[in-house]
């Protein structure tokens, strides 16, 4: 632990936990197929715990493949999956990637609904290729809150209509969590701030946070399904 240093995200194994649970409970997926790029720790973090928790849950993963960033066709590793027939097909990549992959898993005719994380948040994630898909996120802009409401229409003043994306929304949850914990400590001096954040309670854009030992936030996930053509709100699952 950095003593100074606090996240505003949760961290990527809670994202395979959840993506895990979703398709074991809520999607009532048996087997999973995971696909992976090797070089990437992100990916490679949430694939790795994704079939942890599966398996442990009781599922079956029935294949396991790793490409490179590089790659561009996908033909070879999809007919893997399509011979192994999953009820899931888990792929926690960023979205040009997932744009890539399932569009060509269309044109091959699979099925079987891909799950990812966050890193399919993007206005530039091809809605009809990732069509039936899900994704774990930090927020919906679905949410009904007050705070998620005034904080969806300032940014759509600034930045011309946009719907903020996770980033942005977790941009500005940190900045919140800082502004508080100063106001909370009547002080802008490091360590009196510092021991405001690791007691503070805020509710943020993204949910109630608070912090562990290890100054990781201790939050809700979102599960987002893609379909029709946008993005909406399924669930909200809880640490």
């Amino acid at each position: 632990t950095k003593e100074y240093v606090f996240r505003a995200c949760f961290i990527d194994p809670f994202q395979g936990q959840v993506g895990a649970k979703f398709a074991l409970d809520n999607l009532g997926a048996a087997s999973a197929f995971v696909l992976f790029d090797q070089g990437n720790d992100y990916v490679r973090g949430l694939a790795e715990n994704f079939e942890a928790s599966f398996t442990a849950g009781g599922g079956t993963i029935v294949g396991k493949e790793a490409y490179v960033e590089g790659d561009t066709d996908f033909s070879a590793i999809l007919a893997k999956v399509a011979e192994a027939n999953p009820d899931v097909v888990y792929l926690p990549d960023y979205y040009p990637k997932v744009n890539l992959v399932t569009k060509q898993a269309k044109e091959k005719g699979i099925t079987a609904p891909f799950v990812g994380g966050d890193g399919w948040d993007s206005a530039d994630l091809d809605v009809a290729a990732a069509d039936g898909g899900y994704f774990t996120n930090h927020y919906s802009s679905e949410d009904t809150r007050p705070i998620v409401v005034d904080w969806l229409k300032a940014y759509a003043a600034k930045y011309n209509g946009a719907v903020p994306d996770a980033l942005a929304t977790l941009a500005y949850d940190a900045a919140n969590l800082m502004f508080s914990a100063i106001d909370k400590a009547g002080t802008i001096d490091t360590a009196v701030v510092k021991d405001a954040l690791e007691a503070i309670e805020l509710e943020g854009v993204s949910g109630k946070i608070t912090f562990d030992e290890f100054h990781n936030p201790i939050k809700a996930a979102v599960i987002l399904q893609v379909k029709d053509g946008k993005v909406s709100y399924v669930a909200t699952v809880a640490p």
